[in-house]
């Protein structure tokens, strides 16, 4: 969708203007009060229309907040676009009440006027819509919680229906009602009325009344209890399984799916956390540096072959007081050799320690700036403990729910069991509690029970083609609503990552519209973010739900003095991306030069437009 051109006849301030805006950026620049917020609205009015509301809702509304400075009877304007290859105008003169509109296509011959209920729009596309999305707002970036309902009724209804226009919740709700009003015409009872009179016909003399009350109040009881025990066993094996699921997921997203690898990097984290910290408890005092240790151990030798020639000439020269202290330095040379040579072994030790110890951080920890010190051994020791303590939890977990499937087995055939005695003894039951009735009185009741049973069966059957398609609805709903963020999740990662430099890696979108950053693997809220990258984050959430909405149609996107805390590196990532990757009409709205100037830098084309 492309809008071509603007004639405001009265609008706020604006009177008597026409604008024609090109394909790419068109840039509205005007000084604080020029009109170009105005203008903005303007588009909006013309586009969707503006009735006056009531109350609260008159205070906040376009309507109110523009109406004409000079002359409100002539309240009003023309807006023109194209789409698909064909062109449209649609005039709307506010001042009537109700607001009159008139619509053209335009066409070889002429301006043909049609209804403009035929107007063409872009799908799902309502007021709500485009201010939560294709339109950027100073300060108001964020998008309101109440977007969450709408954005999942449009994707429930287009993947349901595979026609955004057809409202799957109003289908459900008609159907729900309808069934309703079946049901309160049923009469649940004639069925087993029937059967009643029916036995007794057959066995009113022949009936067996071997079980008493009390025998089927005790098995009704029974059974009772075994049925709530078998829903509480279902509910408990259900949360299990998805707990185990969930945690299963937990550990394949941290890379910790294969049980067998994290054992055996547990064991090398181990020895490798004991070894450093041994040796940093060793040689914590040590002032020697890994070049001295070593060079000093290379001197002993020399040094102890000078002490042992001298130990030999002196004793051969009879000097033995001389021979003695040779001997002696020969020995202190020799013990201070083995001291640094089993300092130079440590050293080494460390070395190759340290190289482990930093392979296993890339693994498990990537991203993560590693010294390779005792400290980050222990803590990836501690990491890879509580990952093999979960996959002990995982094992737990497994044997629970197959103890309890094996229960809940046991007790559904117990269950089957105690319902086929209670068949049995409701059918003698019945028998003993009417055996004195009057014969005749039974055939009466059977001959008025007949279109009675007739008309419950059309209405289980209709019921039942109801149950169908409501589950046919709901599971669709479910199954969509419960992760319509997930196409968002992608998308708008992929934006955020490119706009911010991948100083950020993605953004995660919640089922009503949480977002988080994230950043090294952390989640961060909105509210802890600059105001620059907060911006940036509702910036990429938009655009992904653009994207969602209208995946094949390249929309308008309206920014009104919306980069106030964009800095000029943010603010050229911000267009540079528009550039490359956004085909639509981009609106600028400013009062700074700045975004002209950037325009410029990068090469980008723009029509500019200039409010007095």
């Amino acid at each position: 969708m492309k809008l071509t051109r603007c004639s405001i006849y009265q609008f706020g301030k604006l009177k008597e203007k026409d604008f024609d805006f090109a394909d790419g950026v068109n840039l509205i620049r005007g000084s604080n009060e020029s009109g170009k917020t105005t203008l903005h609205s303007a588009l909006a009015a013309l586009f969707f229309g503006a009735e006056k509301g009531r109350g609260r809702a008159a205070k906040d509304s376009i309507y109110r907040a523009n109406l004409p400075w000079s002359d409100p009877r002539l309240y009003g304007g023309a807006l023109e676009w194209e789409r698909e290859g064909r062109q449209f105008r649609v005039e709307r003169d506010l001042a009537k009440t109700p607001p009159r509109t008139t619509a053209w296509e335009k066409t070889e011959a002429g301006l043909r006027e049609i209804p403009p209920a035929d107007l063409p729009v872009p799908p799902s596309l309502s007021p709500y819509l485009y201010f939560n999305t294709l339109s950027f707002r100073q300060h108001s970036a964020a998008v309101e919680g109440a977007l969450a309902d709408e954005l999942r009724s449009h994707i429930i209804n287009l993947q349901g229906s595979g026609n955004e226009n057809i409202d799957i919740g109003a289908a459900l709700g008609i159907l729900k009602e309808k069934r309703r009003s079946l049901r309160t015409q049923l009469q649940p009872d004639a069925a087993a009325r029937m059967i009643a009179v029916r036995r007794r016909l057959a066995e009113a003399e022949q009936a067996d009344f071997s079980a008493s009350a009390e025998d089927w109040d005790e098995e009704k009881e029974r059974l009772a209890d075994q049925e709530a025990r078998a829903r509480r066993l279902a509910e408990e094996r259900t949360h299990l399984t998805r707990e185990l699921e969930a945690r299963r997921a937990l550990l394949k997203d941290h890379g910790l799916d294969d049980r067998e690898a994290v054992k055996k990097d547990l064991e090398k984290a181990s020895v490798v956390a004991e070894s450093m910290e041994n040796f940093e408890e060793s040689y914590a005092d040590s002032r020697f540096f890994p070049g001295t240790v070593k060079l000093i151990s290379y001197l002993t030798l020399p040094v102890m072959l000078l002490f042992f020639w001298l130990v030999v000439n002196s004793v051969q020269t009879h000097h033995y007081p001389a021979a003695g202290l040779a001997a002696a330095g020969f020995f202190a040379a020799l013990l201070v050799s083995l001291r640094f040579s089993r300092k130079q072994d440590a050293l080494d030790a460390q070395k190759k320690n340290r190289e482990v110890l930093l392979k296993l951080l890339d693994k498990y920890m990537p991203g993560h700036e590693a010294a390779g010190s005792a400290q980050e051994a222990a803590e990836l020791k501690e990491f890879l403990g509580k990952a093999a303590d979960a996959f002990e939890y995982l094992d737990e977990r497994e044997a629970a729910v197959q103890e309890t499937t094996e229960e809940l087995t046991r007790i559904l055939g117990d269950n089957q069991s105690i319902s086929r005695s209670l068949e049995e003894n409701l059918s003698r039951r019945m028998e003993r509690e009417r055996w004195e009735d009057n014969i005749r009185r039974l055939r009466e009741e059977e001959a008025a029970l007949q279109p009675v049973l007739r008309k419950n069966q059309e209405l289980e059957e209709e019921i039942a083609a109801l149950d169908l398609a409501m589950d046919t609805l709901a599971d669709l709903s479910v199954r969509t609503a419960s992760d319509f963020g997930a196409p968002l999740t992608g998308t708008a990662s992929g934006i955020f990552r490119e706009i911010t430099g991948g100083r950020y890696q993605g953004v995660r979108v919640g089922s009503d519209l949480q977002l988080l950053a994230e950043q090294d693997h952390q989640l961060i809220p909105p509210e802890s973010l600059s105001g620059g990258t907060m911006e940036q984050l509702y910036f990429s959430f938009r655009l992904a739900m653009v994207r969602l909405l209208w995946p094949d149609e390249p929309m308008p996107l309206f920014f009104d003095d919306s980069f106030a805390f964009y800095d000029d590196e943010r603010l050229t990532a911000l267009l540079n991306w528009l550039r490359d990757n956004y085909a639509g009409q981009v609106f600028l709205f400013s009062c700074q030069e700045r975004e002209e100037t950037i325009l410029g830098d990068l090469g980008i084309p723009f029509k500019k437009i200039t409010l007095e």
